[in-house]
C-alpha cells in the first residue's frame, strides 16, 4: 500500500486480490471522495504507467516528508532536497553528498533524533 498526503489530499493506492489497482482520493474534510480501478494483470498503456522504475523515481523526488522539530514541537512539510539540505550542510574535508539514492541513510546517521524526527 502506498499513502500520500498532498496539502488537504490524502490519496491511498494498493492492488487487490485480483491485481486491479485501487485508488481511493479524498478532500480532508471528506466532502471528495474518488475510486479508481485498473487491472494491472493486462498489457497496455497503463500497465507501464504504474510499473516503472521512472514513476517510483518520481514519487520519492516529489514526495513530501513529515519531519518532527523536537524543540518547538512543529511539524513540517518537506520536500526531499530540504531532508538532503539539511543532511549535508555544514560538512567540509572529504564529505560527499548524500542523494536520492541513500538519503534514509544520512538522515538516520546525520539528522535524525538531533533537532528533527522524520515521521514514518
Amino acid at each position: 500500500m502506498a499513502i500520500l498526503h498532498a496539502d488537504k489530499w490524502h490519496i491511498e493506492a494498493y492492488p487487490d486480490k485480483d491485481g486491479h489497482l485501487k485508488i481511493f482520493i479524498k478532500h480532508e474534510d471528506g466532502t471528495e471522495i474518488l475510486t479508481c480501478d485498473t487491472d494491472l494483470g493486462q498489457p497496455g498503456e497503463w500497465v507501464e504507467r504504474f510499473t516503472t522504475q521512472a514513476i517510483e523515481n518520481k514519487y520519492i523526488i516529489s514526495h513530501l516528508f513529515t519531519v518532527k522539530d523536537k524543540y518547538t514541537g512543529g511539524f513540517y512539510l518537506w520536500t526531499l532536497d530540504q531532508i538532503l539540505a539539511e543532511i549535508n550542510q555544514n560538512r567540509s574535508g572529504p564529505w560527499i553528498d548524500y542523494n536520492e539514492s541513500d538519503w534514509e541513510e544520512g538522515w538516520d546517521n546525520w539528522c535524525e533524533g538531533g533537532t528533527y524526527t522524520l515521521i514514518k
